[in-house]
């Protein structure tokens, strides 16, 4: 098996920053009622990286569309994505690799980088997800507004 460091210097190499598919492939027909096992497989990669990612790493992590690698050794890459919410994906800030064949986590960018790019892209589009903040609904307000609403509506 490979040390982490040489797993980690391999996936950078094959996800320059900015070029990562966010598009999710549309099923139809057949295959969307019965899943290929490849699609299994990547669910199931999928969870196990998703619950190292809210588990190490700040909140609005979250791991998508996992891409296998095959060659002396076999993993999967799971892009980290900060999410935002009204905003959807941010940006990618980090990966995960997950065996192919235990989908234990075999290697992960370090949480100091992580927190890097979040920052990093938090400061770049800043007025972007400002924008969308106003539209957001705190779920704490909505009861809160609604019976201002009617006690308006009675007097």
């Amino acid at each position: 098996m490979q040390p982490h460091g040489a797993i980690r210097r391999h996936v950078f190499a094959l996800w320059p920053e900015g070029t990562s598919n966010m598009q999710a492939p549309k099923k139809s027909g057949a295959a969307a009622r019965q899943p290929r096992t490849k699609d299994r497989s990547s669910e199931q990669v999928l969870r196990s990286a998703n619950g190292f990612i809210v588990r190490h790493y700040p909140f609005g992590c979250l791991g998508r569309s996992p891409q296998r690698l095959v060659g002396e050794s076999d993993f999967w890459i799971v892009p980290v994505f900060l999410t935002s919410p009204g905003y959807g994906a941010v940006g990618e800030v980090g990966l995960v690799a997950i065996d192919a064949r235990s989908h234990q986590v075999v290697g992960a960018t370090e949480r100091k980088q992580v927190n890097r790019a979040i920052k990093h892209l938090k400061e770049t589009k800043r007025d972007e997800l400002e924008l969308v903040a106003p539209l957001m609904v705190s779920p704490e307000t909505i009861p809160q507004r609604r019976l201002g609403q009617s006690i308006q509506r009675n007097t």
